[in-house]
Parts: structure tokens; C-alpha cells; sequence
């Protein structure tokens, strides 16, 4: 898990080093109305592509 404190998003770091926002955290903002909170630098591994607002894949954590 990482925090990135210029965005307040918690994240999962996968296996390939990119940070996705954590699943419980974003399921909690989108419920708030925040849609953007899932949009991420993904390089695909969540299966929804880059720049996308997937779901972290599993990272461990």
C-alpha cells in the first residue's frame, strides 16, 4: 500500500510497480459521488487499460 498525499488516494502497488487506487477506498468515494477517484496510470495489468478507472488487481496487500 502507498499514500499519495498530493492526490489523498490510497493505492496497491502491483506486481509491475503501478500504483491502482485501493478497491475499498474507491468503492467508499464513488459512493460519496467522487467518480474520478478510479482513474489511474495503468499500464493494463487490471484489465481494463491504460488510463483506466479498474479495479487494483491483488497486489498482496
Amino acid at each position: 500500500m502507498n499514500w499519495r498525499d498530493d492526490t489523498k488516494v490510497m493505492e496497491r502497488i502491483c506486481a509491475h510497480g503501478v500504483g491502482h487506487p485501493d478497491p475499498d477506498a474507491r468503492a467508499f468515494a464513488e459512493r460519496q459521488g467522487d467518480a474520478w477517484f478510479g482513474v489511474h496510470g495503468c499500464d493494463g495489468c487490471c484489465g481494463l487499460g491504460a488510463g483506466s478507472a479498474g479495479q487494483a488487481p491483488d497486489a498482496g496487500a
